[in-house]
């Protein structure tokens, strides 16, 4: 067990900052309890991918809409999963929550199919994930998105075991 001591101003900043850097610490203990052989980078990786998501869950894929058809280029190509939230490492939301996440789609990712789509093995019902997720992307209205070229978006478990795919 891990007793955590903040101490706070006026304001509440300390609380708050406190609490960001335990959800961090917390993700990152669960995610090397599940796969040890987290290299430096990839544990760097983790970090920023923290740090730079508004939202860390641990969810389960729910359903999975149909892709758009075409990859990210000169305009974002979607396509929406909904999960349901499992556990909650960082932001406003609740476990049992359903989220409807966009994830932008980039050739390039581990998690694209060989046609502009998620990969249907990776993606279905059951399956749990831990997500990275944006609440903004440039020319796109506020909301819930992964994006694809990122170092860390969808971090897949299978049993005990984190897979980086």
């Amino acid at each position: 067990m891990v007793r955590v001591t903040c101490t706070t101003d006026r304001t509440g900043m300390a609380a708050r900052l406190c609490v960001r850097s335990c959800c961090m610490l917390l993700l990152m203990g669960v995610l090397v309890a599940c796969d040890s052989s987290v290299s430096a980078a990839t544990g760097t990786a983790l970090l920023d991918g923290v740090k730079d998501s508004e939202i860390v869950v641990h969810a389960e894929v729910r359903e999975v809409g149909p892709s758009l058809g075409f990859w990210s280029g000169f305009m974002p190509a979607l396509q929406r999963v909904t999960y349901g939230v499992v556990r909650v490492y960082k932001g406003e939301v609740a476990e049992g929550e359903e989220l409807a996440v966009d994830h932008i789609l980039v050739g390039s990712e581990p998690a694209a199919d060989d046609e502009p789509r998620l990969r249907p093995d990776l993606f279905q019902p059951g399956r749990q994930v831990v997500l990275f997720i944006q609440t903004e992307y440039p020319g796109l209205q506020k909301g819930l998105y992964v994006v694809g070229d990122k170092p860390v978006g969808v971090l897949f478990v299978r049993g005990e075991d984190l897979l980086f795919e």
